[in-house]
Formats: C-alpha cells, structure tokens, sequence
C-alpha cells in the first residue's frame, strides 16, 4: 500500500512537472491567432509579406503587434485593414469583399456568404456609432421631446459634406425664442452643453 502511494505521488510530481514546463514554454513563445470569415468562402491574404490562402471559419497563427492585412480574390475589390494584436489573443477578422464581375457576384449567392456580408455591416455601423458617440456624447440622450421644442441630431451646415460631422438642431415653437437660454440649461443639467456644439435653431407652426 505504501508502495502504490508512493508511485502516485511520483506520477502526480512528473504530471505537475510536465503542465508547469508546458506553461512557462506557451508563455515564453509569442502567438497570437486570428480566426475569419469570409465572403466569398475562399479569399487570398497578405498579412504583412507573407501570403496566405483562408477560408471562411479558418485560423491562422501569427506574431503579436501591428499587422497590415489584405485580402484580394479575382473579380472583387480588394480590401486591407491594419490591426494591433496582443500576445496569446484571438481576434475574429470579418472580411466581405465587393464583388465588380457577374461572376464574383454569384460566390456571394449564399447563406453563408450572406450571413458574413450582414456581420461585416454590422460590424461597420457598430465602429461608426461607437465613433460618432465618441466625438458627439450628447447623442447619447437624444432626441429630447419637450412640449415647446424639440433637440435632435441634424446635418452640419458648417461641414455639409463630411459625413462623420453633424449639428444639434433645435426645433423652437414660433414665438418661443426666448426659451433658448432655458433650452441651453435644461441640457446641461443632463450633463452636455450645447454651447460646444453647432446648433441650428429652427422655428415651427407647432
């Protein structure tokens, strides 16, 4: 009996050994992965110089740090994105090329290509809302309905055809000019000024 416990101590020591050996050596390598989907199913990439041929769901290992990546296929439009991935991270790459032939249009008639393009959008309008919440942190609360006006989102006239600048408008029931410095107020006590905004103000019947 005591022979067989000293056997499992010396097995569960070698076992211990062997796991803390695995870890400092998974430690010490630097890998990263990124994972992709894609559409079409198969695409070429250049990740940095060094060429690659994925397909959708697929995986590939590669150094920590900033990383140009291009994807390209016949009859699409290429499509290059830069990343910055740390060490031991996986990072889900979505990559949906624009087809310019008739060809290349019928690699996209797919579920799974489709189900790609609708998360490659999605991922688009979440960056430009993150981004446009960022620059614009009062939208956050808009539009404001009150019962003589009305604060909402609108084009900048100041930079009419940039599409990443807009304006605050605020929409004043004729005669009620004077609320402006009470507008004004009522929207800092919810914690923005518009003053740091362009703000358009404009008059209505009701």
């Amino acid at each position: 009996m005591e022979n067989k416990n000293k056997k499992i101590f010396i097995i569960s020591i070698i076992i211990f050994l062997c796991l803390f050996i695995y870890w400092v050596i998974y430690s010490l390598i630097p890998r990263s992965t990124l994972t992709f989907e894609t559409a079409p199913h198969q695409i070429n990439l250049l990740i940095d110089d060094k060429k690659y041929s994925i397909e959708n769901n697929k995986s590939i290992n590669i150094n920590p740090g900033k990383h140009k990546i291009t994807a390209s296929r016949d009859g699409f439009k290429n499509y290059t994105k830069s990343i910055n991935i740390e060490n031991h991270k996986t990072e889900n790459i979505i990559i949906a090329l624009t087809p310019i032939t008739d060809s290349a249009k019928k690699l996209l008639d797919n579920t799974e290509s489709q189900n790609v393009i609708f998360h490659f959008g999605e991922q688009i309008y979440s960056k430009q809302t993150d981004q446009m919440t960022k620059s614009y942190p009062i939208v956050k609360i808009l539009p404001v309905y009150a019962r003589l006006y009305t604060v909402y989102t609108c084009k900048s006239q100041i930079n009419p055809n940039d599409a990443t600048k807009i304006a605050i408008c605020v929409d004043l029931i004729k005669q009620t000019t004077d609320l402006k410095p009470y507008i004004l107020k009522d929207i800092k006590s919810r914690g923005y000024d518009l003053e740091k905004y362009e703000i358009i103000w404009k008059e209505t019947s009701n």
